[in-house]
C-alpha cells in the first residue's frame, strides 16, 4: 500500500504536467480563425449538411447541385461534425473543439490500452505514453485542425482495446463483435487505411503464444464477419449507401491505387517511410538509447521481457498501419496519424524500466514539488493564453478579413459565381462555412443560355483575374478588401432576370 502511494506520487506531478502540455499546446490554437485547405474543405460539407444543403449520401461542399458533390471518402466524420457544427450553432471554433474532443476519446483508449498491458502500472503513470504521443509533431499538427483521421483514430486505437479484452479474457465472443463494429466505424470514417489493426490476433500469437494459432485466426475471422456484416446491413438498411461506396471507388480508390490523378514514381511512394523517419524522431532517439542501455548495463537496468513483448507488438501495429500506404499514388503525411499512438505505446513500453529507475532515484519530494507547480503555471498560462487568442488569424487572415466584410453584404445561403486561381480553392469553402454562401466556379444553370437569362446576383472575383467577361455587372468600389472583389449585377441585368423567372414560373 505505501509503494503505491508513493508511486502515485511520484507520477501525479507529471501527469499535471503532461495535462498542462495538451491545454497549452492545442488550447493556443482553439479558438482561432483559419484552418488547412482539407479541414475546410470537410468543414464546408458538414456546415451545408447541417443546413439541409445536400444529403447524407450526397454530400456537398459548394451547395451547386450537381457540380458539387463528394465522393471522396466515407461519409461518417463528416455526419459527426456536421451534428457538432449544428450543436454549437456554426461557431467558428467548432471544428478544432471537435478535433480536441476526438483527441480526448483517443487519449482515454490509450489509458485503457496502457493499463491493460501494463498491469503494474501505478495510478497516473498514463501520462508517460501520452507524452511519448505528443512530441510527434505531426499529432500536434493535426489534432490544431480537423482531418478525417483524427476521428478515424478513435475507432482504431477503441478496436484494439476490445482486441486486448478478447485476447485476455475468456469470453471472447463481445470483444471480437466490438472490435469489428469498431473497424466499421473506422474505415466508414476514412476507409480502408483503417483496417490495419486485422492483423493484431495474429500479431498477438506470433509474439505472445498465449492463443493458438487456430484461435488467432478463428479471432481475425469474427472480426472481419463482423466488419463485413455491418457493411451488409448498411446497404441493405440504406440503399442509396451502395451508390456512394461505387462511386467512392470508382473516383477515389480505383484512382489512388492506379496512380492515375497524380504521376507517382517509386521515390514518391517511399515518401512514407522517410516520414516515419522524421516524424516520430524523437521516439526513435529514445529507442536507441534504452536499447543501448539495456545491452550495456544488464545488471543496472534489467529490461522486463513482458514490456519487450509489448513494445514490439506496437511496433508492428504501428507498420502495419503506415507501411502499406505505399501502394497508393496519393501520399500524405497525416495519413499516418491513426498508426502513430500504437508508435508511442511501443516506445513507452519499451522505456517504462529506465523511467521507473530515474523516478526512483532523482523523484525527491522537493524535486516533485517544483514540477507540480511549473505544471500548475504551464495550466494557468495555457488558459491565458486561450483566452487571449480567441478571435485572432491562426493561417489566411487576407482571405478571411475579405470574406468576413463580403458576406455582410449578402444574404445567407444565397447563390453567388466564385472565381479564383486554383491556389486558392478554399476561400469558396470559407464562403460556405463563415458566410453561409452555396458558391460555383463555373454556373449555376444546366446550360450557358439559361444561365445567361438568369445569372447570379453576386460575383466574387480574385483582384489578379480579368473581369472582362462580366460585362453585366457592376464592382462594388465601397468595399476596402485585398484578395477578392464583389461584383454586383447592374439593375437593368436584374430587372431583365426577374422578368425571366416571373415567365419562367408561369410556364412551370
Amino acid at each position: 500500500m505505501q509503494n503505491t502511494t508513493k508511486n502515485k506520487k511520484q507520477h501525479l506531478p507529471f501527469f499535471i504536467l503532461t495535462v498542462a502540455l495538451f491545454v497549452l499546446i492545442f488550447g493556443y490554437q482553439l479558438l482561432t480563425k483559419g484552418l488547412f485547405g482539407d479541414s475546410i474543405f470537410y468543414s464546408a460539407m458538414a456546415q451545408n449538411l447541417s443546413n439541409g444543403i445536400g444529403t447524407p449520401w450526397h454530400l456537398t461542399n459548394s451547395g451547386h447541385p450537381i457540380l458539387g458533390e463528394f465522393y471522396g471518402h466515407p461519409p461518417l466524420a463528416i455526419w459527426l461534425l456536421s451534428y457538432f457544427i449544428d450543436f454549437v450553432q456554426e461557431a467558428f471554433w467548432a471544428e478544432r473543439l471537435f478535433s480536441l474532443l476526438n483527441l480526448s476519446l483517443i487519449l482515454w483508449g490509450i489509458s485503457k490500452i496502457w493499463k491493460l498491458t501494463h498491469s503494474e502500472a501505478p495510478p497516473w503513470s498514463t501520462w508517460w505514453v501520452w507524452l511519448c504521443w505528443l512530441i510527434i509533431p505531426l499529432n500536434i499538427w493535426s489534432f490544431q485542425q480537423y482531418m478525417l483521421e483524427n476521428t478515424m483514430t478513435i475507432f482504431v486505437v477503441w478496436s484494439i482495446y476490445f482486441g486486448l479484452l478478447a485476447s485476455q479474457q475468456q469470453k471472447y465472443g463481445l470483444g471480437t463483435v466490438l472490435m469489428g463494429l469498431f473497424l466499421f466505424l473506422a474505415t466508414f470514417s476514412k476507409g480502408p487505411v483503417g483496417l490495419f489493426p486485422l492483423v493484431f490476433f495474429m500479431l498477438y500469437w506470433l509474439i505472445f503464444r498465449r492463443i493458438s494459432f487456430s484461435k488467432g485466426v478463428l479471432f481475425s475471422s469474427l472480426v472481419l464477419s463482423t466488419l463485413l456484416l455491418s457493411y451488409v446491413f448498411l446497404f441493405f438498411g440504406a440503399p442509396e449507401s451502395l451508390n456512394y461506396f461505387e462511386q467512392y471507388y470508382q473516383r477515389q480508390l480505383i484512382t489512388s491505387l492506379s496512380g492515375g490523378s497524380t504521376e507517382s514514381t517509386l521515390n514518391e511512394r517511399l515518401s512514407i517511410v522517410e516520414w516515419l523517419f522524421l516524424e516520430p524522431l524523437a521516439l526513435w532517439i529514445m529507442a536507441i538509447f534504452s536499447l543501448s542501455l539495456y545491452a550495456f548495463k544488464k545488471e543496472y537496468l534489467p529490461y522486463q521481457s513482458e514490456h519487450k513483448k509489448w513494445s514490439l507488438l506496437f511496433l508492428l501495429l504501428g507498420l502495419a498501419g503506415t507501411l502499406p500506404i505505399m501502394i497508393s499514388a496519393k501520399q500524405g503525411r497525416f495519413y499516418m496519424v491513426p498508426a502513430l499512438p500504437f508508435i508511442a505505446l511501443a516506445i513507452a513500453h519499451l522505456t517504462q524500466p529506465i523511467l521507473s529507475q530515474l523516478l526512483q532515484q532523482y523523484g525527491t519530494a522537493q524535486g516533485l514539488k517544483r514540477i507540480s507547480y511549473s505544471g500548475y503555471f504551464l495550466l494557468l498560462t495555457g488558459l491565458i493564453l486561450l483566452c487571449f487568442r480567441y478571435g485572432k488569424y491562426s493561417r489566411d487572415q487576407v482571405i478571411l478579413e475579405d470574406i468576413e466584410l463580403l458576406t455582410s453584404k449578402m444574404e445567407r445561403r444565397e447563390q453567388v459565381l466564385v472565381r479564383t486561381r486554383n491556389t486558392a480553392y478554399s476561400a469558396e469553402c470559407y464562403l460556405v462555412r463563415v458566410g453561409g454562401l452555396s458558391t460555383s466556379n463555373s454556373m449555376w444553370e444546366k446550360t450557358a443560355k439559361e444561365e445567361r437569362a438568369n445569372p447570379t446576383t453576386y460575383i466574387l472575383l480574385e483582384k489578379e483575374l480579368s473581369n472582362k467577361h462580366f460585362y453585366q455587372y457592376q464592382k462594388d468600389s465601397s468595399l476596402n478588401t485585398q484578395f477578392l472583389d464583389l461584383y454586383t449585377l447592374k439593375p437593368h441585368h436584374q430587372r431583365l432576370k426577374r422578368k425571366y423567372l416571373k415567365e419562367k414560373s408561369k410556364l412551370e
